[in-house]
């Protein structure tokens, strides 16, 4: 699934997913389109991605390496309590979007 921001959305990368994902990508720009202002269910969006940004707040890079090495080490050191929260905060998400018909949900966290 990629939303409507432009990285996800370049000529070049909905060719190369399209390549590797046969029929199967979600986005504006494809056959199977991606809801403008669909609820945030997925819980890399609404966990990991902020949660690693938050760790690397501040942090300076010198090779692509470098990063790679801190997101691994960040990603291994998520612990089982944040992957049950955030399961039940997944559970919570699902109930809310349901409730509201697929529609907005922030609003109700």
């Amino acid at each position: 699934m990629q939303d409507g921001a432009a990285p996800h959305t370049a000529r070049r990368v909905l060719t190369w997913l399209t390549d590797h994902f046969e029929g199967r990508v979600i986005s504006r720009f494809t056959e199977k389109t991606w809801a403008s202002h669909s609820p945030n269910l997925n819980p890399l969006d609404f966990f990991l991605w902020g949660h690693l940004k938050d760790q690397m707040s501040g942090e300076q890079f010198q090779t692509l390496n470098d990063l790679k090495s801190l997101v691994e080490r960040l990603i291994s050191a998520v612990t089982p309590e944040q992957y049950e929260d955030t399961i039940q905060h997944f559970l919570l998400r699902m109930r809310r979007c349901v409730q509201r018909d697929g529609g907005h949900i922030e609003q109700l966290l």
